[in-house]
Parts: C-alpha cells; sequence; structure tokens
C-alpha cells in the first residue's frame, strides 16, 4: 500500500462529513450550517460543539497518524485569526493518504476487493468486530451508535465524502433510558431545591444510564446511511469517489 498526500479540499470534505454526522447524534451542533474555507476556526469549533484545542488537536493527529508535537495545530485552533483553509492546509500537509493498490481476485485485479479488506483491517484495528461482515451483509445494522462513528472515520480518511447523508433513529430501549435520565435530572433539582437531597434520587438516574448503555449495543430503530443498502454498496461508492 503507498501513500499520497491529502489536498485541503480532502480535508475540509472529511471535517464536513463528521459535521454532517455529528448533527444527527448531537443536539448540541448547529444543524443546516454549511463549513467553507473561509469559516473561522472559532466558529467551526462552535457549530460542531467540539472539545478544547488541546484535546482537539490530539485527536486530529491520531485520525491522521501525525508524529511530532501538535503545538502548531493546537496554535492554530487557538488562533482568532485561523479559518478553516488555515487547518485543513495545515493537515494536507501534515498527513499521508493512503492508497489502496487491487489485489488479485480470480486471476484479474480487482480494486474493489481492495478496498473491502482495507476498511475491514482499518475497523478491526479501531476496535469494531468485523468478523462476520461480508460484502453482501446489510449496512444500517453494522451502524450502531457504539460504531457508528468509527465507520464513518475509517470511510471517509480512505474516500472522503463518500457518506453524504445520514439519518439515525434511536431504538425504544435508548429512548427509555435518555427519558428516564432527563426526568430524574429534573425531579431531582425540584426535590433539592423545594425539600432535601437524598442519594436515593440518584438511583433512577444510574437506572437510565443502563438502559441507555444497553440501547447503544442494541440495533437502531431506523438508519439510513445515504443512498447504500449493504456494504458491498458503500465499497462501490467509496471506488467512485476514489477516482
Amino acid at each position: 500500500m503507498g501513500t499520497a498526500k491529502y489536498t485541503p479540499e480532502d480535508i475540509l470534505q472529511i471535517l464536513k462529513d463528521s459535521y454532517n454526522f455529528q448533527s444527527v447524534f448531537d443536539p448540541e451542533v448547529d444543524a443546516g450550517t454549511k463549513l467553507t474555507f473561509d469559516t473561522s476556526v472559532e466558529d467551526w469549533i462552535s457549530i460542531c460543539d467540539l472539545v478544547g484545542p488541546k484535546k482537539l488537536a490530539a485527536y486530529y493527529q491520531r485520525l491522521f497518524d501525525i508524529s511530532g508535537s501538535s503545538i502548531v495545530l493546537e496554535n492554530i485552533l487557538v488562533s482568532e485569526k485561523s479559518n478553516l483553509r488555515d487547518f485543513c492546509n495545515y493537515l494536507a500537509e501534515q498527513a499521508d493518504r493512503k492508497l489502496v493498490m487491487p489485489i488479485v481476485v480470480m486471476g484479474a485485479p480487482c480494486l474493489t476487493a481492495a478496498i473491502f479488506k482495507t476498511l475491514m483491517r482499518n475497523l478491526a484495528d479501531n476496535g469494531v468486530d468485523v468478523k462476520d461482515v461480508r460484502p453482501d451483509s446489510s449496512l444500517a445494522p453494522l451502524f450502531t451508535k457504539k460504531d457508528a462513528g468509527k465507520w464513518l472515520e475509517q470511510v471517509s480518511k480512505l474516500a472522503p465524502g463518500t457518506i453524504g447523508a445520514f439519518r439515525y433513529k434511536e431504538n425504544r430501549i435508548q429512548q427509555t433510558g435518555a427519558y428516564l435520565i432527563g426526568a430524574s435530572a429534573i425531579m431531582l433539582i425540584i426535590v433539592s431545591l423545594l425539600w432535601q437531597f437524598h442519594w436515593t434520587l440518584l438511583l433512577s438516574i444510574a437506572l437510565g444510564i443502563i438502559v441507555l448503555l444497553i440501547g447503544d449495543y442494541l440495533r437502531p430503530a431506523y438508519v439510513n446511511i445515504d443512498k447504500y443498502n449493504t456494504v458491498r454498496d458503500l465499497i462501490n461508492g467509496m471506488h467512485i469517489k476514489m477516482g
């Protein structure tokens, strides 16, 4: 497997892919915003409800396998004058893009087989269980809340822009857990203000968290990953984006 360089446009598309994904899961993300090179880094961090500059710099260092100090990236993230052009230019200069080369299948070179093999290896390296995933596997059940972000990251790194739209609806267990946490937190505040706090009030919040975590491991009620129904559809989409 060889390497090339990302273009600034590739990096911006990866940021857009992440934003589109985040806007589905995180209510704090400002949906419907168009990210451009002229978007200030400060606005981008606010729009996407991102972590602080130090953690954010470390995340992108890991995501793109950039060795060395992250201080330059941190400086870009904290500067009021920085925009996404500065951020994308820096990552494009520093990051190597792994090229997927065709492998021989039944005596003929096959790029889609190589893309599938590479994606599965990258997912496995990032803690996703893919041992039973086949090209004809249905894609939606694989995008659990636990693993969907990792799928998005690895697909986007290999072929930015492959997943342009994402729709997700939590299953009933996740919804129940979220309701328990929200209702219990409100009750905790009211009781603490009007009467007296007691540790037993935390039990329902703990129960809600447990229920929510259980739901995260189960199939969502509804998932739509762009126009892709199977893993093979996704691989073909990546093939097109790779040119």
